[in-house]
């Protein structure tokens, strides 16, 4: 009863030609958030991806260093 007195006092009689659900520039806004919202998880699984991609290129370049460091190593005892 109460929003129906608000309604009825803000605007007359027009109060049974309410509109319902959302406008289109809303629904264009909805919409527009829920692509950014999709491409930013999408980029947030990229930066994951490439982050653990770059961890496991440094160890491999580290456990390489080492393997030719010990090879020059046996090369100058021999």
């Amino acid at each position: 009863m109460h929003n129906w007195l608000r309604e009825y006092r803000k605007n007359g009689y027009n109060i049974v030609n309410k509109q319902r659900g959302m406008t289109k520039r809303e629904q264009l806004i909805k919409q527009e958030n829920h692509r950014l919202k999709q491409e930013i998880e999408r980029l947030r699984q990229q930066n994951l991806k490439l982050t653990i991609e770059n961890e496991f290129v440094k160890k491999l370049s580290v456990l390489v260093d080492q393997r030719t460091k010990n090879r020059k190593s046996r090369q100058l005892l021999n």
